[in-house]
């Protein structure tokens, strides 16, 4: 466990701006990001939209709560979930043999 506030906050603010960045991103080009998450092949057809339209703002807000340093621990949780999901679904489709952009950044 770090224990020195200062490189806990910098870490924070690290982590906290990726996310915000990633998720401003995908919120400029919503149609863009729906088709990555459809390029997946994983989620039924027309979902794709819906959650290139609510995933980004929970990056955008947990990535600000972390720099603000409020809910962080639900933030980073929720933030740790999605890294781990991502994960899975950019490691399936590739043993798929599906080569595509993941839209981690928009």
């Amino acid at each position: 466990m770090i224990r020195n506030k200062y490189i806990l906050i910098a870490f924070r603010l690290v982590v906290g701006g990726m996310f915000i960045w990633a998720g401003v991103s995908k919120i400029i080009d919503p149609l863009g990001f729906a088709q990555n998450i459809a390029n997946y092949r994983v989620f039924p057809e027309g979902i794709s939209f819906f959650l290139a339209l609510i995933l980004p703002w929970i990056e955008v807000i947990c990535g600000a709560f972390l720099i603000l340093g409020i809910f962080r621990s639900a933030s980073a949780l929720l933030l740790s979930g999605f890294l781990v999901v991502f994960l899975v679904l950019i490691a399936v489709t590739l043993i798929r043999g599906i080569d595509i952009d993941c839209g981690c950044f928009g």
